[in-house]
């Protein structure tokens, strides 16, 4: 299992379950389907794309995006696809 960490130091297993808030206190937890998973260690300079989340993407919010931005986030080092092989490179753009 996957795990993120944020700017604040938060850890969080994005990758299985999504925390459903009320005020910050964690009401109910929701399982979901990751279709990228962000790797931020390969975003050392911040890089991002316009709407995207720094985050594991599921499949819904990937449908929602323009497809030159599906094919950065395909191509991008710091996102990989949840059913890419382990031995896989991150991203088809990442540094082999």
């Amino acid at each position: 299992m996957a795990t993120t960490k944020n700017k604040q130091g938060d850890v969080t297993e994005a990758t299985t379950e999504a925390p459903v808030t009320d005020g910050g206190v964690v009401v109910d937890v929701q399982p979901y389907e990751v279709a990228y998973y962000y790797l931020p260690a390969k975003n050392t300079d911040g890089a991002f794309f316009p709407g995207v989340p720094l985050a594991d993407l599921t499949p819904e919010m990937v449908e929602t995006y323009p497809k030159w931005i599906v094919k950065s986030i395909k191509a991008s080092p710091m996102y990989k696809a949840a059913n890419a092989s382990p031995d896989e490179d991150e991203g088809e753009g990442g540094d082999k």
